[in-house]
């Protein structure tokens, strides 16, 4: 640590700077005397000593033009949290952008940078982090520079690796409301495998998934919505997932229909499915009747009818999915043998768990 003392003849103020050995300023304290008289020398000195803490710089002036990425940095799986932390952006070792973290709710998490080239598109942007401690950690992925581009935002922050945890094109979830098991990601083959209820018009589905920071996916040229986009999955769909990196990868998704284990109540037309189940069922059909659930010997342990839900003796929750169709959470009976009735009609159901 290094101390020194800057003064001035017009002034009765002195200012006192502390630096590390790595010639970062830390402090610039200002102590008073009796009166002010040059205002403008000390603020001076206080912006040129706060512009030197950065550990690179970059001079926006030399480029056309810019983007801006919003995001958070990972460290060996954690989200790092500093206030004297930087992220660099650099383009063949030369830094083009350069931001400290930013508080946001008491945290330092986020980094809203800019980043500037003289190329409209298609540069190779690398990124570094400088911690508190002054420690410097490369970044493992990268992004491919696009004139007035913007990458993530405060809600949803782009996200920097010090490894690479998956890949520039990744899916990360996939889900439908009506599916019955969770979606299967093969990142190494690029697929995905869901499975819907029985019944489920496979026509008109829409997907909720999430990509690789700053990744975009695309179906036939269409930008895909997370929660909105809506498309067939009768077929085999085909995505083009597009990385911020610039790399490009074929995905397929395949949306299969439960039909195994299903059990049917011929006369009034019910399907009770997945049979054996753990969690819940689906009842599909004509549901205004009354509908109970009996254990081994003939005790109701579920109740529901049109009038509304019972609970006799366990906590019932049947959810009415659409006119024709009823879930039955059964997560709170035990593993057996039941059965369900809907109306004069029973048939077997076996939990499993």
């Amino acid at each position: 640590m290094t101390k020194g003392i800057l003064s001035n003849y017009q002034t009765d103020y002195f200012v006192s700077i502390e630096t590390r050995n790595d010639d970062y300023t830390k402090f610039l304290i200002i102590k008073k005397m009796k009166t002010i008289k040059t205002i403008g020398f000390l603020v001076s000195i206080l912006l040129s000593f706060t512009a030197i803490a950065q550990p690179w710089s970059v001079n926006p002036n030399s480029f056309q033009f810019s983007m801006t990425v919003t995001g958070e940095v990972s460290v060996s799986g954690d989200i790092i949290n500093q206030q004297n932390a930087y992220i660099g952006a650099f383009v063949e070792g030369q830094c083009r952008g350069v931001s400290p973290s930013s508080e946001e709710g008491g945290n330092y998490k986020l980094f809203f940078i800019t980043i500037y080239s003289n190329d409209v598109e298609g540069e190779n942007v690398e990124f570094k982090l400088m911690d508190e401690n002054d420690v410097e950690t490369a970044m493992a992925n990268t992004i491919q520079f696009k004139n007035d581009a913007n990458y993530g935002s405060a809600d949803s922050p782009f996200l920097w690796m010090d490894s690479e945890q998956y890949a520039s094109t990744d899916f990360l979830s996939f889900a439908l409301d009506s599916q019955v098991t969770t979606a299967t990601i093969d990142a190494a083959n690029k697929t995905i495998s869901i499975m819907v209820r029985k019944l489920t018009d496979r026509s008109i589905l829409v997907p909720s998934f999430t990509l690789a920071s700053g990744a975009i996916a695309y179906i036939s040229d269409v930008e895909q919505v997370s929660g909105v986009t809506e498309n067939d999955y009768t077929n085999v769909v085909y995505y083009l997932v597009k990385g911020a990196d610039g790399i490009e990868t074929d995905w397929t998704v395949e949306v299969k229909t439960d039909n195994s284990g299903i059990s049917e109540i011929e006369k009034n037309n019910f399907t009770i499915y997945p049979n054996p189940a753990s969690n819940f069922i689906i009842i599909a059909g004509n549901t205004k009747q009354v509908v109970q659930v009996l254990d081994i010997t003939g005790k109701v342990v579920l109740s529901q009818s049109s009038q509304g839900m019972k609970q006799s003796p366990t906590t019932a929750y049947f959810t009415i999915i659409n006119n024709d169709e009823i879930n039955i959470d059964i997560s709170n009976l035990t593993t057996g043998i039941y059965f369900v009735k809907i109306g004069n009609n029973a048939m077997k159901l076996i939990i499993q768990k």
